[in-house]
């Protein structure tokens, strides 16, 4: 159940501070990626992200946008 909210709208979910703020810098990240800073950086380690912690993410966030660009580019059926 809890998948499927995260998928609909995890904003109505219960979540940590860090998991919130996590969220909110992978959405940035897919949708504006330009607007990214260190401003967003600095707010995911008040939150107890470390940087190793923030490159994961980062580079999750990127290969799920990867793989979902060149599935629907493709017009793949998965």
């Amino acid at each position: 159940m809890e998948v499927e909210q995260i998928k609909t709208d995890w904003r109505k979910m219960r979540l940590t501070e860090a998991e919130v703020g996590m969220l909110e810098w992978v959405e940035k990240l897919t949708l504006a990626p330009a607007m990214c800073n260190e401003a967003d950086i600095k707010a995911l380690r008040e939150v107890g992200w470390t940087d190793r912690d923030i490159l994961d993410i980062a580079q999750v966030c990127a290969y799920f946008n990867f793989r979902v660009r060149i599935v629907d580019g493709l017009g793949l059926d998965l």
